[in-house]
């Protein structure tokens, strides 16, 4: 698969225990996506995947909540 424009959507820095918006474009000129997981490192406990809603060929998850 290939992924560009990965960014979360954010105006200032992120806090913990606040809701964000991640994109990214993810495409795959073989059999195609069926899933696409967004992995959240937080400074103070262990990492987690949130699966991202499709829409179109751009992958979103508007309610990652970035817990400690």
């Amino acid at each position: 698969p290939t992924i560009s424009n990965a960014k979360i959507n954010a105006t200032s820095p992120v806090m913990i225990n606040t809701i964000v918006k991640i994109n990214a474009s993810v495409s795959d000129s073989g059999v195609g996506i069926s899933t696409v997981l967004i992995q959240v490192d937080p400074p103070n406990s262990a990492p987690y995947n949130v699966t991202a809603q499709n829409s179109g060929s751009e992958y979103y998850n508007s309610t990652t909540l970035l817990n400690q």
